[in-house]
């Protein structure tokens, strides 16, 4: 995992991904080390840099964690993330998680993201097909895309490596939220409040997030 953060300005954010509702604000993405939970309402974190934020959660707040999953668990029909990359016209995954049932359709779309500098990809779809390459699998995801008004079914192929990381993503409690865990969260800075996250992923175990 990248233990940096960016800011970038897209419409669809994390907070789609996860929280299932969309940012007016600007945002940013968030990935360091659980520092401190106060138990109630903000996360202490320590960035790539070493500088230390303390975030609020939103009222409300979602939060999940990651535990280890295999890509033999990718299977049809399953609803699934996957930050990828595109070469020579193919695109091939960084990362892939497989949502927990209770999490079908959140943040269903192809959407920008900040996994890697190279201009990357976050894909939230259904495996329609899976294909044996070598060294690993070729999937066709399906999903919904466009605005609410006028969604129509778009499609997209990825190539997933057999050695590329791939977790399970289920919901998770602000107990979870401990100390010395990594974690990535999408944040919004509010005035004379600082940063606000309406979604966290905690690693658990010492299992980083890969996203």
């Amino acid at each position: 995992m990248i233990a940096t953060f960016a800011k970038f300005f897209i419409g669809l954010t994390l907070a789609v991904t996860l929280a299932g509702t969309a940012l007016a604000q600007d945002s940013y993405h968030i990935r360091g080390t659980v520092t401190g939970f106060n138990g109630d309402n903000i996360v202490s974190v320590a960035a790539g840099d070493g500088a230390g934020i303390d975030v609020r959660l939103k009222h409300r707040a979602k939060v999940f964690t990651v535990v280890p999953g295999t890509i033999d668990e990718i299977a049809q029909g399953v609803f699934v993330g996957i930050a990828s990359i595109e070469s020579g016209g193919e695109r091939t995954a960084l990362e892939v998680h497989i949502l927990d049932e209770r999490l079908r359709g959140r943040g269903e779309g192809h959407y920008p993201w900040t996994l890697v500098e190279e201009e990357n990809m976050m894909t939230h779809a259904t495996v329609a097909e899976i294909a044996s390459v070598d060294n690993g699998q070729r999937l066709t995801l399906t999903y919904e895309d466009g605005p609410r008004s006028d969604r129509r079914d778009a499609s997209q192929t990825i190539t997933v490596p057999r050695d590329v990381p791939v977790v399970r993503l289920m919901p998770a409690e602000r107990q979870d939220l401990i100390a010395g865990e990594t974690i990535f969260l999408i944040a919004y800075d509010v005035e004379n409040v600082g940063p606000m996250t309406p979604a966290i992923v905690v690693g658990r175990n010492g299992l980083a997030p890969p996203m």
